[in-house]
């Protein structure tokens, strides 16, 4: 389970990365919420291989925090990116998290 979430993190930051590195104008909301939802849906799919229980209520609050930590490195600020899809602040996962 650890070594599937690492890997799906690691793409999470491989994909992010992609969005800002040596582009000319910033990554739309479209192309970030794309692979917000592409992590998310990952993570439920490692969720779900553990029958639901990969994620406690630790890890779920971890994993959020991380990528809005990963978003934030980027220059990306997850709640202005969520105010402006009207979205809930303080959770840009929470239309595919299903952990």
């Amino acid at each position: 389970m650890i070594r599937a979430t690492d890997a799906v993190l690691d793409g999470f930051e491989a994909d992010v990365a992609g969005l800002v590195d040596h582009r000319w104008e910033a990554a739309t909301d479209a192309e970030v919420l794309e692979v917000v939802e592409r992590t998310v849906r990952a993570l439920n799919a490692v969720n779900n291989q553990f029958h639901g229980a990969a994620y406690e209520t630790d890890e779920r609050e971890l994993l959020c925090e991380y990528i809005d930590r990963v978003l934030g490195a980027a220059g990306i600020e997850a709640d202005e990116l969520a105010r402006r899809n009207g979205l809930l602040t303080g959770d840009i996962t929470g239309p595919w998290r299903d952990w």
